[in-house]
């Protein structure tokens, strides 16, 4: 299975994702579901032409899509993030334990769309920070960062600082 992240305009809706990595995960996908573009749309009640557009990279998903493809068994982890976010698929288990966290989350509210917009804004700002300093962070220290900007109105420059901030902690913590 291909490896990459979705990298781009994460923060804006209807982002260009251009990751290939994820427009062949969403192809994959859809062909382990069995179904053609068209299909996917209607399967997952979707506009028309919109899973095209994902398997193009025009476009990426959002939260009831993702919510969508976690009912179908699809792990979203897996879809955004790659082999190292975990398998295609979710094991039936997993599969319950995210149902019944999403029947207890309303994902078609406001509130709920607004907080992953914030979380794909700061995913965004993240990434921008962490390759505009050359840090590679493990999925532990970028899941830090993301939360902290989530949680903390931080700027760009901010951010830039905190990423400097752990790369010389890391060093450091190397030397000793």
């Amino acid at each position: 299975m291909p490896k990459g992240s979705s990298k781009g305009s994460a923060g804006k809706a209807g982002g260009d994702t251009r990751d290939k990595g994820f427009s062949d995960r969403a192809r994959q996908a859809r062909k382990h579901l069995g179904q053609s573009q068209a299909g996917m749309d209607t399967l997952l009640g979707i506009g028309k032409k919109s899973w095209q557009r994902y398997e193009s990279g025009g476009q990426s998903p959002g939260l009831k899509v993702l919510a969508a493809l976690t009912k179908q068994g699809i792990n979203v982890n897996w879809l955004m993030e790659g082999e190292v976010a975990g398998p295609m698929l979710l094991n039936d288990a997993e599969r319950a334990q995210r149902i019944d966290l999403l029947n207890a989350v309303d994902v078609h509210s406001e509130a709920s769309q607004a907080q992953f917009e914030r979380l794909r804004s700061a995913r965004a700002l993240v990434e921008r920070a962490v390759a505009e300093v050359g840090l590679e962070p493990g999925s532990a220290m970028m899941g830090s960062l993301i939360m902290t900007v989530c949680l903390h109105d931080v700027s760009e420059a901010a951010v830039r600082d905190l990423v400097k901030g752990m790369m010389i902690q890391a060093a450091l913590d190397a030397r000793s």
